[in-house]
């Protein structure tokens, strides 16, 4: 069986989630609701392990108004290396936020992702230049005999 996200480490959740997050004090999995070091009640915070030091800040907080959560790259930053990995960032605005307003919709998100260049340029003038653009009557003359 295909095994996609984690389960929440909190005793009294056991929701799998596909974006689980990693609590830098305890190394554990924990959904949305838990991954806050209060979210769980981290016994390892509390008995003042640190988090590994990183090139990034594990405090980074969510760019959502009021929102004074830890974002999600703060914990994917802190949990792994910058290399290889996807960063945790709107794909519209490239702001980091929580799990709750990590879509463009949930943070209200006004700028657009540019559109990518097309690929196939090249490809698009041969076919131009080789295939007329006009209709073809063949293919209605064929599928009429056919019937």
């Amino acid at each position: 069986m295909l095994q996609i996200g984690a389960q929440c480490s909190h005793s009294d959740c056991g929701e799998v989630d596909f974006l689980p997050i990693l609590c830098v004090a305890c190394k554990d999995y924990f959904c949305r609701f838990h991954a806050t070091v209060d979210g769980h009640s981290c016994k390892s915070a509390r008995l003042g392990q640190q988090a590994p030091a990183t090139s990034s800040s594990p405090l980074l907080r969510c760019s959502a108004g009021n929102c004074g959560k830890p974002s999600l790259e703060a914990f994917i930053a802190a949990a792994s290396d910058d290399q290889g990995r996807t960063p945790a960032k709107c794909t519209q605005c490239q702001q980091s936020f929580c799990a709750e307003h990590r879509h463009p919709k949930s943070h209200g998100c006004s700028e657009q992702a540019p559109a990518p260049p097309p690929k196939n340029d090249k490809a698009r003038a041969l076919l131009a230049k080789h295939f007329s653009s006009t209709k073809s009557t063949t293919a209605t003359r064929t599928a009429s005999k056919l019937c």
